[in-house]
């Protein structure tokens, strides 16, 4: 004996409002996840709206049931391509109002930890090999007064992505793409239509916490650290900032954000670095003709002023021998020092236009007195570019919430929080250190009796 199942399927849907009624109708359905693929929406005007979808896995038959293949990926619930028609003559022709499509692919590069240094590398193993969507686009063309888009004046007939040899040749547009994943699928570096890229560092144990956000940056451009989170077995900490030696310090005296930072003296001279090759690459870590800027916060320990020999933020410049192009450096004595509370924020900008000949730049700290040098604390150190905008964050590691934001002048926002998790209190940074602007009270009315 044997049976058949027949699911419960939606078909229609009717809307009232006023007087005027529309139906929704489901015609066309995934045979796998049963999911409607078209739905065709009209009114008592004669107004029809049509909504298509094709699945991925149409496309990209690797996509498709494990039921059918066990090589497939079973990403069945993955769309490819959206068009949505419209039609005032009850049917009889139809218009395209919007039309998108999402290419898909397993090629992917990652950024690996090479020897002693972060490399960009491409994944060979089919078993590491995960199926994601990078680029998507949408049709373009002449419109229509009633935003449809108009076949004659555009001269380029509507067309399926999927069916075109060459899409980009014709009234396909690519709008966005993601260029570079972690490994758990996070989005780390896209672009827009524009050809401008939006880019985010991650960190904290597992390494999901977003660290960094930057417009107008590609993945390598930029870098932050908060001596947060050292990379067990490493000199690292996240977002691929070295601290050397991982001199740290927990006394929240001297913290300028989070729960750490880093203390230089009794003979310890480095702390933060960040620093890479100069070229157009994935590999280069700086692009030619941009101008980077570094930021860091020290401060001395209480009763000391920094002097002459203080802790230094340094840019350096090299060549293809590794010999010095350009040395510069700031202190806390530099014109372009800000002092907040007992803080100073350090900046320095490398402008690489006028050093056509180097091949590589470094950013770091560095106490140039020698070992017996007073000591220094410095936290929050971060590279960008000059034209890009950067945001930064610390977390609570128990709970996970953001503490303190960063902004894109590198002044900081400080959240605290009640016992469920609520911000109950905002400050800011300003020349006089931390002040509230921001309370919040949580009234609760008696039981009544």
């Amino acid at each position: 004996a044997s049976r058949k199942w027949y699911p419960n399927i939606l078909k229609s849907v009717e809307t009232l409002i006023g007087n005027v009624a529309s139906t929704t109708e489901f015609d066309q359905f995934d045979d796998h996840t049963g999911q409607p693929l078209r739905a065709e929406s009209s009114n008592g005007y004669g107004e029809r709206v049509r909504l298509e979808a094709i699945p991925a896995y149409e496309e990209y038959a690797t996509l498709g049931s494990k039921a059918l293949d066990l090589t497939h990926t079973n990403l069945l619930g993955a769309i490819a391509a959206t068009k949505t028609t419209v039609s005032d003559d009850n049917g009889a022709s139809w218009e395209v109002l919007n039309a998108t499509a999402s290419t898909w692919g397993n090629s992917w590069k990652y950024r690996e930890k090479v020897g002693n240094a972060y490399e960009t590398v491409l994944e060979t193993n089919p078993d590491r090999m995960f199926w994601r969507t990078g680029e998507s686009h949408s049709w373009k063309g002449y419109l229509h007064p009633d935003g449809t888009f108009d076949k004659a004046n555009n001269g380029t007939a509507f067309d399926e992505y999927f069916d075109l040899a060459n899409p980009s040749g014709g009234g396909w547009e690519q709008i966005s793409e993601i260029t570079l994943f972690s490994r758990n699928s996070r989005p780390l570096e896209a672009k827009d239509i524009n050809g401008r890229y939006l880019s985010s560092k991650l960190g904290y144990g597992d390494q999901q916490m977003v660290l960094a956000n930057c417009t107008n940056a590609r993945y390598t451009e930029f870098a932050f650290s908060g001596a947060e989170d050292p990379i067990s077995g490493t000199n690292y900490f996240g977002g691929e900032v070295k601290g050397y030696n991982n001199n740290l310090n927990s006394d929240p005296a001297y913290v300028h954000t989070g729960q750490r930072s880093l203390r230089l003296g009794q003979g310890i001279q480095y702390g933060f670095f960040y620093g890479g090759e100069i070229g157009n690459s994935d590999n280069d870590e700086f692009k030619p003709g941009r101008t980077y800027r570094a930021n860091v916060w020290i401060r001395m320990p209480a009763g000391q002023l920094p002097g002459t020999y203080s802790v230094q933020l340094y840019g350096h410049l090299f060549d293809a021998s590794g010999n010095t192009v350009y040395w510069t450096n700031a202190n806390a004595q530099s014109s372009t020092t800000f002092k907040a509370g007992n803080w100073y924020l350090l900046t320095l900008d490398i402008p690489l236009d006028q050093y056509p000949n180097a091949k590589s730049l470094h950013f770091g700290t560095w106490l140039p007195g020698g070992p017996n040098s007073a000591t220094v604390y410095l936290d929050d150190f971060r590279v960008q570019p000059l034209d890009g905008k950067m945001v930064s964050f610390t977390y609570d590691p128990q709970t996970g919430r953001v503490v303190e934001q960063l902004n894109a002048d590198h002044l900081a926002s400080r959240f605290l929080r009640d016992e469920a998790g609520r911000i109950v209190e905002t400050q800011k940074e300003y020349q006089s250190g931390f002040r509230r602007v921001e309370q919040r009270f949580q009234n609760f009315a008696r039981d009544i009796e």
